[in-house]
């Protein structure tokens, strides 16, 4: 086998040239490659993250929408209370002018008996009476007010 030359055995300068260039950009496209695996692992890991933080957030979520829950169901069970203790409130103070009331009657009873049998006593049980009837119109007066205060005005 003759032996080549030099010359014969190397490629022509734009040939090497190119051939440098090639394998220059083959460099370039392994270590753009690298960095392409490098940003998918580090997209996967914050697409892991993220899911994790999503689901825990629906927990969140389902947790604050429970507890909104139980928030309207106590202000209900509130509200239901102090509309029955006002109820027990007005029922009393509703008690007290009736009792006044039947207390009156007899007052008015008897002072009607004195007028009938012409008794003596009959202006100071006439004065006793108008007081008593202010006095009931004064509780009647403050069971308005409470009413007022606890259902609006009647």
């Amino acid at each position: 086998m003759p032996r080549r030359s030099r010359s014969m055995s190397r490629l022509p300068y734009s040939l090497e040239s190119e051939a440098a260039s090639l394998r220059a950009e083959n460099r370039r496209l392994r270590e753009d490659l690298i960095d392409a695996r490098r940003n998918e692992m580090a997209l996967t890991s914050t697409i892991a993250r993220l899911q994790g933080d999503l689901q825990r957030l629906a927990v969140t979520t389902d947790v604050a929408r429970q507890q909104d829950f139980h928030v309207q169901a106590m202000h209900a069970q509130v509200a239901y209370t102090a509309n029955h203790f006002r109820s027990q409130a007005l029922t009393a103070a509703s008690q007290r002018v009736a009792a006044r009331l039947s207390s009156m009657g007899r007052r008015l009873a008897e002072i009607a008996r004195n007028v009938r049998s012409g008794d003596g006593t009959m202006y100071y049980a006439h004065r006793g009476a108008e007081q008593a009837l202010y006095d009931l119109a004064s509780e009647v007066q403050s069971l308005q007010r409470t009413a007022d205060g606890y259902i609006g005005p009647i």
